[in-house]
């Protein structure tokens, strides 16, 4: 095991390393944070990571301790009173406090991890709106509980052209397709031509509209005899064909193509 070797004196040492580790954890909560609510969250908005309760009428509101996600920062916001509807929490000016140090002593430290509440919001960067009383800690983990619980489509079955058609092994599905929870397009699925003959370049189906991808791909494919070759997914038309690919281009009877793509749509 490696062991941490500072050339600072050592409290000044281990204190740079524990910041470090808390950077390192906070950009990874953030990321995964903002990975789950990306599409639900706008531009000018942040997040209650926990806290957030608000009580009380306007001009006598309350808030608990929160921690909050401002500008791609964890932030923390102190418990405040007084407040009234609505109040925005932003993240805060730099201000300097005390802090322990090694020797003993407190001295002045700039603390640029702090939120806090406003009566109007920022100018740039990232807000929270508070507009009334409630747990919004809450109301996000409802959201996020909601897109974790998200089925998957069903998926449907192509419509085949040019005499292709599903493997002839019932232990394998026909080409289908469907989107997942993120928007992506997968085709899965065994498709065959009964028919001995050249099929580069042959339609094997057409994807219907809200399945088409922006741009064209090709993706790489392989046959039950072991040939490989690829299939070609058309920009916009959602037209699926086979590559023009001389290896793979002449079937015999029932050779088999085995796919299982996701295709970014965007």
């Amino acid at each position: 095991m490696k062991k941490f070797k500072s050339t600072f004196p050592i409290n000044q040492g281990l204190k740079f390393f524990d910041k470090y580790l808390e950077s390192e954890l906070s950009a990874e909560v953030f990321d995964a944070m903002q990975a789950l609510i990306a599409d639900f969250s706008t531009e000018t908005e942040g997040f209650i990571l926990t806290g957030g309760t608000v009580a009380g009428l306007t001009g006598a509101a309350t808030i608990t301790d929160s921690i909050v996600v401002l500008n791609g920062k964890i932030l923390r916001l102190a418990a405040d009173t007084a407040l009234s509807y609505p109040f925005y929490i932003q993240e805060a000016t730099t201000v300097s406090i005390n802090g322990a140090f090694g020797d003993g002593t407190n001295q002045p430290i700039i603390d640029n991890e702090a939120a806090e509440t406003a009566v109007s919001p920022p100018g740039a960067g990232q807000y929270i709106t508070i507009a009334a009383a409630g747990d919004y800690v809450a109301g996000l983990n409802a959201k996020i509980t909601a897109k974790a619980d998200a089925s998957l489509e069903a998926w449907a079955d192509v419509t085949f052209a040019n005499s292709w058609e599903a493997g002839e092994n019932s232990m394998y599905n026909g080409l289908r397709y469907r989107k997942d929870n993120f928007g992506n397009l997968w085709l899965n699925g065994v498709i065959e031509s009964p028919i001995v003959g050249d099929y580069s370049g042959t339609i094997i189906t057409t994807l219907p509209a809200g399945y088409r991808p922006v741009n064209g791909i090709r993706f790489l494919v392989g046959s039950f005899v072991g040939k490989v070759g690829y299939i070609e997914v058309s920009a916009t038309s959602g037209v699926v064909s086979l590559g023009v690919n001389e290896h793979l281009g002449t079937f015999a009877a029932n050779d088999e193509l085995f796919i299982n793509e996701q295709i970014p749509m965007d």
